[in-house]
């Protein structure tokens, strides 16, 4: 029973950064489909240039 309960601690612990991350992930996301015309960067680099 002691180490289920280690382990549920143990689990939200990376859990809880993982949530953290995935929120990081979202922004990071948003801007990575935005900036996914990597083929052509010239173009949005231009234009934000």
């Amino acid at each position: 029973m002691t180490n289920l309960s280690e382990q549920s601690d143990k689990d939200v612990t990376p859990h809880k950064e993982s949530n953290d991350d995935k929120g990081n992930q979202a922004s990071y996301k948003n801007v990575k489909p935005e900036k996914k015309p990597n083929a052509e960067p010239e173009n949005p680099l231009r234009e934000q240039k």
